[in-house]
């Protein structure tokens, strides 16, 4: 049986909300009340999607690889993104690359990878309805995605120049970016892309200090977050 590490969340409210622990030890930040349902429209029907779902969604349109193309997920988390990389790119095949053990297990429980229980701790219904409807989606792509733990900054175990693309959902502000970019250089094909999105940066160093690459300390975005909202 796995176990989430202690002050993993998993729906408790009692666990502190949205979380509660440290996210390079293990936690597990899965909750349904962090994928509140949004509403948007697609063609002439509305669709419901979580807000992180929605996200990596819109990250995933950017990118204009093929759709058999192999692909990093860094920060991939419990699997929200490579679950959207396949649904607009169903042939495809996904690396993700995750610190956290907690989201990891999580991950491959979605995508019904192994059959440990990570759910024996979890009694909140709607996070497992949400979990549930996860795997139902996921059923078809168990077999084209393989989720690694490490530090993508540091990690050496993945193939030179073997990917056609990356993803990095609000995974790159947490980086040093000299050091990421550097791994994507040895890791993605010649012409290969990346695409991200990001809340600020908050990793200060030589190359991208904090004080003009976050957001909130940049004159015009910090003029735009809080007097224009």
């Amino acid at each position: 049986m796995a176990n989430l590490k202690s002050g993993a969340f998993t729906g408790d409210k009692s666990a502190g909300n949205p979380y509660s622990g440290d996210l390079g030890k293990g936690i597990a930040y899965d909750t349904y009340e962090a994928n509140v349902p949004l509403v948007i429209q697609e063609g002439d029907y509305p669709k419901i999607l979580t807000n992180y779902r929605t996200g990596a969604k819109r990250l995933v349109q950017y990118s204009s690889v093929q759709e058999n193309a192999k692909m990093l997920d860094l920060g991939s988390g419990t699997g929200i993104s490579a679950l959207e990389i396949f649904t607009q790119k169903p042939s495809a095949s996904v690396t993700g690359i995750e610190l956290s053990e907690g989201m990891l297990l999580v991950a491959r429980y979605k995508f019904d990878q192994d059959n440990e229980n990570v759910v024996a701790n979890v009694s909140d219904e709607k996070l497992l309805q949400y979990w549930r409807q996860f795997r139902a989606e996921a059923a078809n792509y168990k077999y084209r995605v393989k989720f690694v733990q490490g530090d993508f900054q540091q990690i050496d175990c993945l193939e030179p120049e073997s990917f056609d693309g990356a993803v990095a959902a609000q995974f790159m502000h947490w980086t040093d970016l000299s050091k990421s970019f550097a791994q994507l250089g040895k890791f993605l094909k010649k012409n290969g892309e990346v695409v991200w999105n990001s809340a600020s940066h908050f990793f200060n160093d030589q190359e991208f200090p904090v004080a003009e690459y976050g957001f909130r300390y940049n004159g015009f975005l910090a003029h735009v977050l809080e007097d224009v909202c």
